[in-house]
């Protein structure tokens, strides 16, 4: 009789056993998927590196700013090396308004922060020549595209 509760009581202690194993793998593999999942802050701070970058291209890069100002003068003037700089730079403001508007729609900004953010985006993108956007839009899906051009008709 003693040998038969003996067991059993072994077989309820390795179920328990066996059942804080998995609880313990479950809180270990979502604490693992929280601490890989960017903050608002990591975010921000992509965003204002990706600013900075474009910056520093104005300042370091030898005679971009120059066509950075031709382009807004008359954007037929550039060679087709100028015009592929210029598209590339533009591309970089889109690309971090794009990673804003996926931060917020993945919940990964608060609401506020991300309209501080996405009217910066509006507003400079209202100021920038056409062809910033028009030569970049082979990089979107629609959903963004027709975002951005709502945005800044919008302005």
């Amino acid at each position: 009789m003693r040998v038969g509760r003996l067991r059993t009581a072994v077989s309820i202690a390795e179920i328990i056993s066996a059942l804080a194993v998995v609880v313990t793998l479950v809180y270990a593999v979502s604490e693992l998927k929280r601490s890989r999942a960017m903050t608002s802050t990591d975010i921000e701070t992509v965003l204002y590196d990706r600013m900075l970058e474009m910056d520093r291209l104005l300042v370091e890069a030898d005679g971009f700013a120059d066509i950075v100002i031709r382009v807004s003068e008359d954007p037929e003037s550039l060679t087709s090396g100028e015009r592929a700089r210029y598209l590339a730079y533009e591309h970089i403001f889109f690309d971090a308004w794009e990673a804003a508007v996926q931060a917020r729609k993945n919940s990964l900004m608060s609401q506020e922060t991300f309209e501080s953010w996405d009217d910066f985006f509006a507003a400079d993108a209202s100021r920038r020549p056409k062809l910033a956007w028009t030569g970049n839009l082979r990089f979107y899906g629609a959903e963004f595209i027709e975002y951005v051009e709502e945005r800044v008709t919008r302005e």
